[in-house]
């Protein structure tokens, strides 16, 4: 491991590693600069809770991560039982953390780039969205720790049911219905060290990736 860890025991220091300062900021600097160009619209579509939008920082987008984490672990049927009041499905440590309004004003606004911080043509058009970030990670991935033998090439299948026209459908994998990526791990850690999201014939195989 190339990365220094003073704590080896304490996973949020290692989640760090990835999640760093600089690329929470830029994702805070990205969202409230796209909420206050669309708030407008939003409030004329009926988005009704538009109007209590307030500009977010880093320490409330780190605990909306941490929220979004803890719905992978507790799964409930629908997202807006997370913040049930009833005694028998409760979990209060959602509301403890954020009201389901924030969480939802956050999920409505989130953002990572706008389209005007990407030169034209773009190398992989259908993840401009998402660009800078796919990018960052991928740097720390080869820089905080290299794989040291028994490498492999997995096909993985990240659930996504929403309106992308490179969705692709896999029987074989549990979630059948997704994006579909190629990752390069390690074996016996399953460390990913370099990441493919396949988006259909325009896929790009850049020199750094082969």
């Amino acid at each position: 491991m190339k990365a220094c860890v003073t704590n080896i025991s304490d996973p949020l220091e290692y989640f760090e590693l990835f999640l760093t300062d600089e690329i929470v900021n830029h994702i805070v600097t990205e969202t409230n600069i796209f909420a206050a160009e669309n708030l407008n619209k939003f409030k004329s579509k009926g988005h009704s809770q538009s109007h209590h939008w307030s500009e977010t920082n880093a320490n409330e987008l780190r605990v909306f991560f941490a929220i979004l984490i803890l719905q992978g672990i507790i799964t409930k049927p629908t997202a807006r039982m997370f913040w049930s009041k009833r005694k028998l499905i409760e979990t209060p440590s959602f509301s403890n953390l954020m009201s389901s309004r924030r969480f939802d004003l956050i999920m409505q606004f989130i953002h990572f780039d706008r389209d005007e911080n990407t030169d034209s043509p773009h190398p992989q058009p259908k993840l401009k969205k998402i660009w800078t970030v796919l990018n960052y990670l991928q740097k720390k991935f080869s820089e905080v720790y290299t794989p040291k033998q028994d490498i492999c090439i997995d096909e993985s299948l990240l659930l996504h049911k929403g309106r992308l026209s490179w969705t692709q459908y896999l029987p074989l994998k549990r979630a059948r219905f997704g994006i579909k990526m190629f990752m390069l791990c390690e074996s016996h850690s399953g460390y990913v060290w370099s990441i493919i999201i396949y988006v259909g014939k325009g896929t790009d195989i850049s020199e750094e990736n082969k």
